[in-house]
């Protein structure tokens, strides 16, 4: 068998459930569990999926209504914080065992009929493969280049193994945070030729963000340089003095850092794991 189950964060989306729902109901393969994570909606989306009791071609479904403090949309630790419940919410249930696959799946991503089945061959194909996902295009067919060499968080795909080995790193980026510690774990992870579609990655977010993001992981100064020198060759001043005054302010203040002692050293010796490819 293969068991997939998947959690999906849903604020205000009214707009993309039917067609999340549809792109789901299509699959070629069965999800096994689905569940929404609905935090604090005030568009209807609430109520239009307590009218829901069962999906298409999932065997299980379950919206759970969380109540928040912060009532903002917000990536970083919010997200991340979402995910797990979704994840810990798994943990408990008496089919955890049985489940092959534990994945992302963003409210605003759609996927294509044979995503799942896709991911899933790659799994196959590669034993050591812990993490994967497709490569995203805009709703005009422009593909995000980013998504062709690094997977994704909101349609990521974790094997069983990996996931219970490595885990769901909560904090800023968590997505980077979980890959590296996969890859600590002596995981592959690299994205499949499969095809999702959604609006522009980190639309939502500003250079400010990914800043804060890299002093928590525990990038160094050197990398902070590297990448603002980056942003100005590719064009982007404005984002790169951004990126600087961020970091710069989050070192002044010795903001806090991920306590989680291998990754801040994978961190810390970022651009040499670079280079030899770890």
């Amino acid at each position: 068998m293969d068991n997939i189950a998947l959690v999906t964060p849903l604020k205000d989306e009214i707009k993309n459930i039917d067609r999340l729902i549809k792109s789901i109901s299509n699959q070629s393969i069965k999800i096994h569990t689905w569940i929404i994570l609905e935090n604090d909606s005030t568009d209807g989306s609430k109520e239009k999926l307590s009218k829901i009791n069962s999906i298409p071609n999932v065997e299980n479904f379950e919206v759970l209504n969380l109540e928040l403090p912060n009532k903002e949309y917000a990536l970083g630790t919010k997200y991340a914080s979402i995910i797990e419940t979704g994840f810990n919410q798994l943990k408990q249930e008496n089919y955890f065992e049985s489940l092959d696959f534990i994945g992302i799946l963003d409210s605003d991503i759609f996927v294509e009929k044979d995503y799942y089945k896709k991911l899933i061959q790659s799994f196959i194909n590669n034993p050591k493969l812990g993490i994967t996902s497709g490569r995203i295009i805009d709703e005009k067919g422009n593909y995000d280049l980013a998504s062709k060499k690094w997977v994704r968080g909101g349609c990521r795909l974790w094997k069983k193994e990996c996931f219970v080995d490595a885990g769901y790193i909560v904090g800023p980026s968590a997505d980077t945070l979980s890959t590296a510690k996969a890859r600590i774990k002596k995981w592959e992870v690299y994205p499949t030729d499969a095809i999702a579609i959604s609006r522009q990655v980190g639309s939502r977010v500003n250079y400010s963000y990914y800043a804060k993001s890299a002093y928590f992981r525990g990038h160094t100064l050197l990398y902070m340089i590297l990448k603002a020198i980056v942003l100005l060759f590719k064009g982007h001043p404005q984002k790169s003095v951004e990126y600087v005054k961020s970091y710069l302010i989050e070192y002044k203040n010795k903001s806090e850092r991920i306590n989680d002692v291998e990754l801040r050293n994978y961190f810390k010796n970022y651009l040499v794991n670079k280079v030899f490819n770890k």
